[in-house]
């Protein structure tokens, strides 16, 4: 059973900033591996932010995608994709 991926305008929004490289990889990932995946906390790139609950990251080199996941309802939120020095002031 698959997850329902969700794409908030924040995401889509900074995913047109990113540079080329960085951006072709965040699509993939973000277009056609979540969507597809039976378990999301089993993927390499995703780690759990500490202090949170449901809040996760996948790391592309110096850049980051927030996430959401949440296990009772097999949601994922996109929220954002930003470098390193820039998501955690507006992510969680």
């Amino acid at each position: 059973m698959n997850w329902t991926v969700v794409a908030l305008p924040t995401f889509l929004k900074d995913l047109a900033n990113l540079p080329r490289r960085i951006r072709e990889e965040v699509e993939e990932f973000a277009f056609q591996v979540l969507p597809t995946t039976d378990n999301p906390y089993a993927l390499p790139r995703i780690e759990k932010l500490k202090g949170y609950r449901d809040y996760y990251r996948a790391r592309f080199g110096a850049y980051r995608v927030g996430l959401q996941i949440n296990k009772q309802s097999r949601e994922i939120k996109r929220y954002c994709a930003r470098h390193r020095r820039e998501i955690y002031r507006r992510f969680p």
